[in-house]
């Protein structure tokens, strides 16, 4: 799973780059533009990159929880579950 990530990260990041930098701003020939364009992918590579991991940081604390915590206390001497119906409460005599 790491691995994916880091693959994932560094093929946004590319696209990012080409996008950006390349087609934008070494295109333009502006060095104020270059400027904007690798601060514009900088701020784009870390976002993705920040949002990326925190979804990975919970989805694995979630899973260790539901996993780990839930198994250990769960024992299953409860009573059936009995779905609700409004069955007996309505009245068929039509």
């Amino acid at each position: 799973r790491l691995w994916a990530l880091s693959l994932a990260h560094a093929q946004l990041s590319e696209v990012f780059w080409e996008k950006t930098v390349v087609e934008i701003g070494l295109e333009s020939g502006n060095t104020a533009l270059l400027f904007v364009c690798i601060t514009a992918w900088s701020c784009f590579t870390f976002g993705v990159l920040m949002g990326m991991e925190s979804l990975s940081a919970f989805l694995h604390a979630l899973r260790l929880h539901w996993v780990e915590f839930m198994n250990k206390f769960y024992h299953g001497d409860g009573y059936k579950f009995t779905p609700f119906t409004f069955g007996k409460y309505v009245d068929n005599d039509d």
